[in-house]
């Protein structure tokens, strides 16, 4: 009856103010239109890749958590990995000399003028300096992922654990939460057929899928963290 009366309002809505837009979900308090399925450059987004980003910061929001690593697990991250890669400081060096030694040798055939190389090699200057090292930009891309994937696993029910490029992911876990957030009303996709698209990502088979004991206690524990 709840979700009906929501419906109801949604289509309400939808009719009064927005005639000319295809109402598809709603996220928190936000409506999801046909013409939100585009980003900045045009390319059109699933609706995965609309609704799920908006549902985490409502609920980040509305729990008052964060996934942002602390100062103590940067460190211990970098750490971690200046052990396995003992060379990359040096290899960033290097790749840096080689760009300069290129936009010289432009300058020295006459294809860059003498004003436009000194803006290059400035900017290729500036830009090494505020850029952050490699084992810091590796921190900031992995530990938001991975402490985000480790706490739906231990709150949303565990489960099988999916290997992906970007680190592992807690399948089945966010499967839970996705479910649970549709129950509570977080957020409705109206039709049915855009509701199983949406869902049909849990519904593969895969064999990067685990819940063999090994692989759960490396998600849980890592190696950085111990």
């Amino acid at each position: 009856m709840k979700n009906l009366l929501l419906l109801l309002f949604l289509v309400t809505t939808f009719q009064t103010s927005n005639a000319n837009e295809q109402l598809l979900a709603r996220v928190f308090e936000k409506n999801i239109y046909q013409s939100d399925l585009k980003n900045e450059g045009g390319r059109d987004l699933s609706l995965q890749q609309v609704i799920i980003p908006k549902l985490l910061e409502g609920y980040k929001a509305k729990k008052n958590i964060s996934f942002e690593p602390t100062n103590e697990e940067m460190e211990h991250f970098k750490i971690w990995f200046n052990k396995r890669n003992p060379n990359h400081k040096q290899e960033s060096k290097e790749r840096e000399k080689e760009s300069l030694a290129r936009i010289r040798e432009l300058a020295k055939s006459k294809q860059l003028t003498d004003e436009n190389t000194q803006r290059l090699v400035s900017e290729f200057l500036e830009y090494s300096k505020n850029t952050a090292s490699m084992d810091e930009q590796m921190a900031n891309f992995v530990l938001p992922y991975r402490k985000s994937q480790i706490y739906f696993y231990n709150n949303y029910g565990g489960g099988r654990l999916l290997w992906q490029q970007r680190g592992t992911e807690a399948f089945d876990a966010f499967h839970n939460w996705l479910k649970s957030q549709e129950k509570k009303g977080n957020f409705m996709i109206l039709a049915e057929e855009d509701r199983k698209e949406f869902y049909q990502y849990w519904n593969k088979e895969s064999g990067f899928l685990s819940d063999d004991k090994e692989t759960i206690t490396q998600f849980l524990k890592p190696e950085w963290s111990r």
